[in-house]
C-alpha cells in the first residue's frame, strides 16, 4: 500500500487522532502493514498478545467457538478502526477471540514492545493516546444509544456514512463496499439479516443504491435521515 494512503488511514483512526504528524509518521516507519487474504486469521484464542492492528483496508471479524462448535461473531471492524489493543496490556497477554479477514485485507501491525516504549519514553504521546481513548469511550456509548433510538434503516444509514468513501465528487456521491456476508454487518448493527435486506430498500429513497457488495449513495441525503452530521473517512 502507499504511505500517503496508510498515512491518511492513520490520521483518522479514533486511537491516534491528535497525535501530531511526527509520530503519526515514526509509528509507520515502526509498524509493518501486513496482507491477509479472506480466511486467513491474524491470530487465534490464547495466542500471545503481541500485537493489535489497525484495518487499513478490507473487514476483519473476531469471533469465538461456543461449545457445539458454532461460531459466535463478537465484532466487526472496517478501515481505521483498531483492534486487540486491549489485549496487548492486560496482564494476562493473551487474546481472548479469534480475528479472522472476511474479505483481502491489510492491516497495520502494531507492536506492544513499541507501542510500550513510546508511551513510556514520551509523556505528550502518552496524554494523546489516553484522551483518544477517553474520546472513544464517549462514542461507544453514543454508539450503544444509537442502537436504542435509531431504527434499523437509520442504525444501516450511519454504519454507511462511518466507512463512505468519495466516489464522484461532482455529484457528491460515495461508495461502501461491504463484506460478501452482510450477516456480519448486521450483527454488529444488531439488526436481523432478513430486516437487514428490508431496510436497504427503505434506503433507496434516501439516495442509497446496492449493487452485490458495492453501495452507491448522495451524501447530502443521508445524514439528515439518521440525524448525523457529515464526517466521511478521507482517503
Amino acid at each position: 500500500m502507499k504511505q500517503k494512503l496508510i498515512k491518511g488511514i492513520l490520521r483518522n483512526t479514533p486511537l491516534f487522532k491528535g497525535l501530531p504528524p511526527n509520530d503519526i509518521d515514526e509509528i509507520m516507519s515502526q509498524c509493518s502493514a501486513k496482507e491477509y487474504k479472506k480466511g486467513d486469521h491474524l491470530f487465534h484464542l490464547h495466542d500471545k498478545a503481541q500485537y493489535f492492528y489497525i484495518v487499513l483496508t478490507g473487514w476483519i471479524k473476531l469471533y469465538k467457538l461456543s461449545k457445539s462448535g458454532d461460531e459466535m461473531v463478537v465484532h466487526i471492524f472496517g478501515p481505521a478502526e483498531s483492534l486487540a489493543e486491549a489485549a496487548v496490556f492486560k496482564d494476562a497477554m493473551q487474546y481472548p477471540v479469534n480475528a479472522q479477514a472476511i474479505t483481502n485485507s491489510y492491516v497495520l501491525e502494531v507492536s506492544k514492545e513499541y507501542f510500550t516504549k513510546k508511551i513510556k519514553k514520551n509523556t505528550d504521546f502518552a496524554l494523546n493516546i489516553l484522551s483518544s481513548i477517553s474520546a472513544r469511550q464517549h462514542h461507544l456509548i453514543q454508539q450503544l444509544e444509537q442502537v436504542t433510538i435509531r431504527n434499523a434503516p437509520q442504525r444501516i444509514g450511519s454504519f454507511l456514512l462511518k466507512f463512505a468513501h468519495p466516489f464522484d465528487s461532482d455529484k457528491n456521491v460515495s461508495i461502501v463496499e461491504l463484506p460478501y456476508h452482510k450477516v456480519v454487518v448486521a450483527t454488529r448493527l444488531n439488526i436481523k439479516p432478513e430486516t437487514f435486506s428490508r431496510a436497504l430498500k427503505t434506503l433507496l429513497a434516501h439516495g442509497v443504491v446496492f449493487k452485490t457488495i458495492f453501495i452507491f449513495m448522495t451524501v447530502k441525503n443521508l445524514p439528515n435521515f439518521v440525524n448525523m452530521k457529515i464526517k466521511l473517512i478521507l482517503l
